[in-house]
């Protein structure tokens, strides 16, 4: 937040993503340490990026590995198409032979979708008749604070310390 260079924003960059890819994903399968606790802290790192770990979990349990690679019902697959094309059931289109070089530019904004799309994510876990879901209004509220928190840290503190310009 501090050092406002190309390197940095680059340096930042690949860190957060090691923390969703990696960091993240395994502590919620409880494969990041074989200590219980910090599964769950390192789950909770999510959070640090602006969306939520608990969403994701419950998202990720229900909405893809209880349906992998099942076009209709595996949710992995409608959040990239028809940018990124995940199975072959999908239709094709020409750019699709040159998603391995746009690909990763394309997941590099996947989060900034994931924190306000979530929102629909509360929804659909608490009402999809067959994911028999439950989001407490506790977890809304930490929805929230979250996003705000995140607002600030890595928008309007940023915004305030190199201008609108460098932010950007």
């Amino acid at each position: 937040m501090f050092i406002n260079t190309w390197w940095a924003a680059l340096i930042f960059s690949f860190i957060s993503a090691q923390v969703g890819v990696n960091i993240m994903h395994d502590g919620n399968h409880m494969a990041f340490s074989t200590k219980k606790w910090l599964n769950r802290v390192s789950g909770f790192s999510l959070e640090l990026l602006g969306t939520s770990a608990i969403i994701y979990k419950r998202s990720h349990d229900f909405g893809h590995h209880g349906c992998v690679n099942h076009l209709e019902l595996d949710r992995s697959f409608d959040t990239t198409y028809p940018l990124i094309r995940l199975h072959p059931g999908l239709p094709w289109l020409p750019y699709h032979k040159y998603q391995h070089i746009y690909g990763p530019i394309i997941y590099c904004f996947a989060n900034f979708g994931d924190m306000f799309g979530q929102f629909d994510e509360l929804y659909w876990l608490s009402n999809f008749p067959v994911r028999r879901g439950f989001i407490s209004k506790k977890c809304i509220l930490a929805r929230w604070v979250v996003i705000f928190w995140y607002i600030f840290w890595a928008v309007s503190f940023p915004i305030y310390l190199h201008g609108y310009t460098h932010w950007f």
